[in-house]
């Protein structure tokens, strides 16, 4: 499985103690049983704290990315659907945007083309980046072709998520 990518099975039924478990080591957390990890995200560089908006419809998924980010200091904001995402872009202040693809009411894909009308009206321009499980050949390069700047596929890797943002933001 890991020749394909795949760097955690659980089986079913999977507890609550193994699935923080997969978690935690998925993301570099310390825990208790573990101790530190092997490349924690205490050593990416720090962004200034950001307003981030979060588009996921996993409720799971909003939980992990949600505690992420704010463990970094940064302020999250979460929409639920690409609908809810495009909404308060336009009536809020945000410095990046993390886009699901597959999503109810408005995808990704549709979502990214509503804010970058929005932004070809009225100007800016706000980094996406999406968030997926389209990790396939080919789909990073369709989130970019759809006005996405970035991608990072799921599970997300809290490296790689703080990367980005020390990319499009610098470092303290």
């Amino acid at each position: 499985m890991r020749e394909v990518g795949v760097s955690h099975c659980l089986v079913k039924p999977v507890t609550p103690s193994e699935l923080l478990e997969s978690l935690t080591h998925e993301l570099g957390i310390e825990t208790r049983r573990r101790g530190k990890p092997e490349i924690g995200i205490q050593q990416i560089k720090q962004t200034r704290p950001l307003r981030l908006l979060l588009s996921e419809d996993g409720r799971v998924n909003q939980i992990v990315a949600t505690n992420l980010l704010e463990g970094r200091g940064h302020t999250v904001v979460v929409a639920a659907d690409g609908q809810e995402a495009v909404t308060p872009f336009k009536s809020d202040q945000f410095d990046a945007i993390f886009m699901d693809i597959q999503m109810p009411e408005l995808n990704g894909y549709e979502a990214t083309a509503a804010i970058r009308e929005h932004e070809r009206k009225d100007g800016g321009h706000i980094p996406i980046i999406a968030m997926t499980a389209n990790a396939m050949k080919g789909d990073r390069e369709m989130c970019l072709g759809a006005g996405m700047d970035d991608y990072v596929s799921k599970p997300i890797d809290a490296n790689v998520v703080f990367e980005k943002l020390v990319f499009f933001f610098g470092d303290d």
